[in-house]
Formats: C-alpha cells, sequence, structure tokens
C-alpha cells in the first residue's frame, strides 16, 4: 500500500471505529471530477481489509529497524502501566491512578495486534524507552532533530527526571554526558519539576499558553514593583514638604521673637 499524507492518515485513524456506508450518488450532467474514482474502482477492491492493513503498514513504519513489533507486543503485554490502558481503551474507564497521564489523549488512543497506537505513533513501554532514544540519538544529527524523530515515530508518557537519563554508552564516554543532555532536552517540555506527569510530546499549544501565562505573570510583577517606586518617591517628596514646612515655621517663629 501506498504511504499517504499525514492529514489523510489522521482521518483514515480516526474515522476506523465508525461503521459507515460510502453511497454512490450519479451526475447525470457528469461534470463532477471527482465521480471518477466511483467511476473507474480497482481491479481488485480491498475495502474489508484496508483499515488493517493501513495499521501494519504504521506498525512497520513507525518503529526503528532495530526494534521489531514482537518485542513491542511482548514488552506491552509485561509493562502494568499499558495493561492498564489497554483495559481503559476497551472498558472506557479511565478512574486507575496508573493511566493518569494517559487521560489527555484518550481520544487519540487505540489497540490493534497487542499493540497500543496514539493516532499513527506506537505507544512504547517504559522498558524499551531508553532503546528507543538511543537508536534515535545513534544517527548523531543533534538534539532538535532526535527528538523530532523520536516524537514523529512513536509515543510514551515519560514519568521519571531527565536526570537519570540513561546509563554509559560510547557516546557518553566519548564525548561526556551527550546522551544523557540529550534525553534531557527531549523532555524540557514535560512537567519534570511538579508532581503532575504530563504525556512526552506535550502539545505545542499548551506550552505557548504556558509562556503566555508567564509573560502576563512577568508583566503584573513589573506593574506592581512601578507602582510600589511611585508610592514610595510619592512618601519622600511628602516627608519633605513636612520638613520644609516645619522650617519655615521655625524660622518666622523665630523672627517674631527678634
Amino acid at each position: 500500500m501506498k504511504p499517504c499524507s499525514a492529514r489523510i492518515e489522521r482521518w483514515r485513524l480516526r474515522l476506523m471505529p465508525y461503521q459507515f456506508k460510502l453511497i454512490y450518488r450519479p451526475d447525470k450532467d457528469e461534470a463532477n471530477p471527482a465521480d471518477y474514482l466511483s467511476r473507474h474502482p480497482p481491479a481488485k477492491p480491498t475495502r474489508d481489509n484496508e483499515g488493517e492493513r493501513y495499521i501494519r503498514y504504521i506498525a512497520n513504519t513507525s518503529v526503528p529497524n532495530a526494534l521489531s513489533l514482537d518485542e513491542v507486543r511482548k514488552a506491552t503485554s509485561l509493562d502494568e502501566q499499558l495493561k492498564n490502558v489497554m483495559s481503559a481503551i476497551m472498558t472506557g474507564r479511565w478512574n486507575d491512578k496508573t493511566v493518569s497521564a494517559f487521560k489527555s489523549v484518550t481520544d487519540e488512543l487505540s489497540v490493534f495486534d497487542g499493540i497500543i497506537l496514539r493516532q499513527n505513533r506506537i505507544v512504547i513501554p517504559t522498558s524499551l524507552q531508553m532503546q528507543v532514544i538511543r537508536l534515535a540519538h545513534a544517527s548523531h544529527q543533534g538534539i532538535v532533530k532526535t527528538k523530532q524523530l523520536i516524537r514523529e515515530k512513536v509515543w510514551f508518557s515519560w514519568d521519571r527526571p531527565a536526570g537519570r537519563a540513561a546509563p554509559p554508552t560510547r557516546c557518553n564516554r566519548r564525548r561526556g554526558h551527550a546522551l544523557s543532555l540529550a534525553i534531557a532536552i527531549a523532555t524540557s517540555d514535560t512537567s519534570i519539576h511538579s508532581n503532575k506527569k504530563r504525556p512526552f510530546g506535550y502539545p505545542a499549544h499548551q506550552r505557548e499558553k504556558k509562556k503566555k501565562k508567564k509573560k502576563k505573570k512577568k508583566k503584573k510583577k513589573k506593574k506592581k514593583k512601578k507602582k510600589k517606586k511611585k508610592k514610595k518617591k510619592k512618601k519622600k517628596k511628602k516627608k519633605k514638604k513636612k520638613k520644609k514646612r516645619v522650617g519655615n515655621r521655625e524660622e518666622e517663629g523665630e523672627r517674631a521673637d527678634e
């Protein structure tokens, strides 16, 4: 099956859970160019297994070459958190605390052949997360491109601190802590310093909201500082005026005595 654009992939995956029929309405004048697809169908239509084939295509192309689907499937079956996530997807009950990191993306999750998908990306179990990061970092494309590569292909909920990045590798020994640095930056837009756990690849629009809030807070602080400074200046001016008045009165009293 030929790969299609990312937008069509997203729409296909979103429409897969729904059962619907495509109805052809003939155009008398045959002026609609979109009718060509229905008037000239393929020789061997494969509508029955089209969704399954498409999911298999995503699964085969999303996982790095050094990591097989069987490994992901086995690791998923042994991962307690992903087990709970899988049951939550099937039942629709997200009350368990262990799946709280996935609540924000419940509408985008699905299960296929023992593997959890988020839209067109495979959800990687905890035991394989470091292996995926090592594979992505092996090409030495830099921190930004490595992070981008991971986000395009896979997805996982990053709950550990960035400081505990990875055991020493060849890259670490030769270049200091390059891998640790790459992982730390790759996870920099998750809530490492807060108690709330947020998924890896935190949405960009939410990061922008945070930035805007921070800017607003800074502006408010600046305004408060300015107001305080103005108040201090006013108080100083009032004190000076009072001193002048008192001094003038004393001078007038001395003159009157003379």
